[in-house]
């Protein structure tokens, strides 16, 4: 013969709706602590990707191919702010003291190489200081580290039935962060799983949420 015990459970079921019901109209007390998670998570990937930006870190180095259109680039930017002259069929349309003053710093290393190195050419000299010289990755433009920011032009913030999608609608951001060819560009991820003391802030926010919602169904 089995032992059976009945258990009244009408009054667990009953709170158990109750609560269902109070969690369907929750969505918007829960807005303020999905947004807060987010801005703590976009501050973690935003403080990370000013680090590796500098380099030394988990990112890859810049191609030379890549410095060398940096240097080009900020050359022609600052030479057409300056003097209406730009860069054009591989000669400098400007006089020259004026061409010397806009390549610093890099007219100084040009110059010192080519006194120790009197047979490399142009293009080699220009190669080798643009190996040596530091530039931020990724930061050229900025568009894409300013994305990483609510509120600013390109940042993603997408409220969904179950939580927030947050990070950037910059185009050439996902080849970056999943190439399609592989090492092409090198991976350099730019949305990461944060760390434990940023999860920890999450973690805080959402609890403190749901408590909330709980207290105002069942009073407590």
């Amino acid at each position: 013969m089995y032992a059976a015990a009945e258990v009244d459970a009408s009054d667990a079921t009953a709170g158990i709706d109750e609560f269902c019901r109070g969690a369907v109209d929750a969505r918007g007390e829960m807005r303020e602590p999905l947004a807060q998670s987010s801005t703590a998570y976009m501050a973690f990937i935003r403080e990370r990707f000013a680090r590796l930006s500098k380099g030394g870190g988990e990112w890859p180095d810049l191609a030379l191919s890549t410095k060398i259109k940096r240097m080009r680039a900020r050359f022609n930017r600052d030479m057409v702010r300056s003097t209406g002259y730009s860069e054009g069929g591989g000669e400098t349309f400007a006089p020259t003291g004026v061409r010397g003053r806009l390549l610093r710093p890099y007219g100084a290393k040009v110059k010192a190489l080519a006194k120790s190195n009197p047979a490399l050419t142009r293009g080699q000299l220009l190669a080798q200081v643009a190996a040596s010289t530091h530039f931020d990755i990724l930061r050229d433009t900025d568009l894409l580290f300013n994305s990483v920011t609510q509120g600013a032009p390109g940042h993603l913030e997408q409220e969904l039935e179950d939580g927030v999608r947050t990070g950037t609608n910059v185009p050439y951001g996902r080849f970056h962060q999943a190439p399609t060819i592989p090492g092409r560009p090198p991976v350099r991820e730019i949305l990461v799983v944060p760390d434990a003391t940023t999860l920890d802030r999450i973690k805080d926010f959402i609890v403190g949420g749901i408590l909330a919602v709980r207290r105002r169904i069942f009073g407590s």
